[in-house]
């Protein structure tokens, strides 16, 4: 089960400087944020919340990993995302207090901070230029999602592989904590061909492998993989 702390500001500061939605605001705008956070604890495989249920905070990584992913009437599950530290998830139902849109899991013990909804909407109230940041960080995850779009309808599966690869490692560096279930998950392919694509590169040097991740080796033919096989 999860534990919850009250923190000193200050920590909590640290990681909201770093963390989107609120990177770019204002230092006494970060510390009043801070002051609405509780930190909370989570073991490895604890539900952070489930699809389904009211969005009534935001969650920022301070530590861990975590993995949403959303589930088909037959069990099976397809991962949307995978966070690490700085990241948040969740903002889509902390914004409009609907449902939550996947379920949020634990992949290894996680610090993780929370938000609460009621909270923020009063500060928003008392500072509406807060605003502002938010809807450019919504438009920048409309652009990205768009993006992914493009991965997983138009690209072949090699450049689909390679991209999505890159862009884990802007959160990760370069060796990416994800398995290929769910990298396959992630490009909307099947496993056997993720692993035939990483076996091949593999072979060229261009990635590493080990269990339950990839390291990449020459960041530069991948970025090559990438762009020439998705022209």
């Amino acid at each position: 089960m999860s534990a919850e702390t009250m923190l000193k500001s200050d920590p909590v500061v640290a990681i909201i400087a770093r963390t989107e939605p609120f990177s770019e605001l204002s230092d006494p705008h970060r510390q009043s944020l801070a002051g609405l956070c509780r930190m909370q604890r989570f073991t490895k495989g604890n539900i952070i919340f489930h699809m389904g249920e009211a969005g009534d905070a935001l969650y920022g990584i301070k530590s861990g990993r975590v993995r949403t992913a959303i589930s088909g009437p037959d069990g099976r599950e397809m991962t949307l995302n995978l966070f690490g530290p700085q990241g948040t998830f969740g903002l889509v139902g902390f914004l409009d207090g609907g449902p939550r849109m996947a379920t949020a899991t634990a992949l290894e013990p996680c610090e993780i901070f929370r938000l609460p909804r009621t909270a923020f909407l009063s500060f928003v109230h008392a500072h509406p230029e807060v605003a502002v940041h938010v809807i450019g960080y919504l438009c920048g995850k409309l652009r990205d999602i768009k993006g992914r779009i493009g991965e997983t309808a138009l690209l072949p599966l090699a450049a689909a592989l390679a991209h999505r690869l890159l862009t884990l490692s802007e959160d990760f560096g370069d060796d990416v904590p994800s398995s290929q279930e769910q990298l396959a998950s992630l490009i909307n392919a099947s496993r056997e061909a993720v692993n035939r694509q990483l076996q091949d590169w593999k072979r060229q040097n261009i990635v590493g492998l080990h269990r339950g991740g990839v390291r990449i080796l020459d960041r530069a033919r991948l970025e090559q993989e990438a762009t020439e096989l998705g022209a």
